[in-house]
Order: C-alpha cells, then structure tokens, then sequence
C-alpha cells in the first residue's frame, strides 16, 4: 500500500479584509508581497490582493515536526496561535496580519504526498471514494507550495 511522504512543511492559508490592513503594505490585484527568511530556507509568508472586493489572500509555509494527524486536529486559535511561533521572527507586519485572519478562515496542513513503490502500480491501485471513482487534476495531483498554487488557495 502507498506510504504517506512528509517533507516536514506545514502550509498556513487564510482570506482577510483589507479594510484593516495598512495599505502601505497591500499588493495591488495580481501582484504580491513577500517575506522570506534569512535564517530558514522555505520559510515564506506572502500576501496577494485578487479582487477589487478587497480580499486578500495570506499564505505561508514553514518547517515543522508535527504530523498530519497533529496539524488536522488543531482548531482555529491553535493553528493562529501556531503560525504567530512559526512566524516570530519575521517582522511586525506578518505578525500583525496574522493577527487579522479570522480563525473561521484559516487553513493548515502539512506538505507530504503518496510514496507508492513499483509493486503497488498495478490495476488494483485506484482512488475511490467507494462507489465511484476520483479524478485528480492539477495541483491536486502533486505537492505545491502556496506560491505555485494560489488559485487554488483562493477557491
């Protein structure tokens, strides 16, 4: 049976009104701001406006020992609570827009994929929900990270 691969990654998403941040610091639409660790290689916090309804999306993505199971079970405040430690390095604004994401807006997960071994590639390897089968398409199909996927971010 496939083996779930982590990479030790975890992925912070989240939508926040504009209305409440310094518009010094709001990319126009189609553009981004982002801040990257000196220290952490892949640690990455961005900020990308998409609409003139003022939505703005915050993605991030930083190391972590917790595993999937872990990160699935922590609630909303927990997950806040846990991007600001992951994140306290970095300047006062990506603190402060943390602090903007509502908790019924956040999303976390952990980067890992599906280690499959070549006995495994046979006809009876499929994706099913149990009574029909599953079709993955896009960025669904393989790991990304949250600057590479941002439409699906935002949907």
């Amino acid at each position: 049976m496939p083996q779930i691969r982590s990479y030790k990654r975890i992925i912070f998403r989240a939508l926040i009104d504009a209305n409440g941040v310094d518009p010094e610091i709001i990319p126009r639409i189609g553009a981004a701001v982002v801040y990257k660790s000196a220290t952490n290689v892949g640690q990455i916090f961005k900020l990308q406006s998409y609409s003139e309804a003022k939505t703005i999306a915050v993605t991030a993505t930083a190391s972590t020992e917790d595993t999937e199971e872990v990160v699935r079970q922590w609630h909303s405040t927990e997950a806040i609570s846990n991007w600001r430690k992951a994140f306290s390095d970095f300047p006062t604004d990506v603190l402060d827009l943390i602090d903007l994401c509502p908790p019924s807006s956040v999303y976390t997960n952990c980067v890992s994929d599906f280690q499959i071994d070549d006995k495994d590639q046979s006809s009876t390897l499929c994706w099913s929900n149990g009574d029909e089968p599953v079709v993955l398409v896009g960025d669904a199909v393989h790991g990304m990270t949250p600057s590479l996927d941002q439409g699906a971010n935002v949907c």
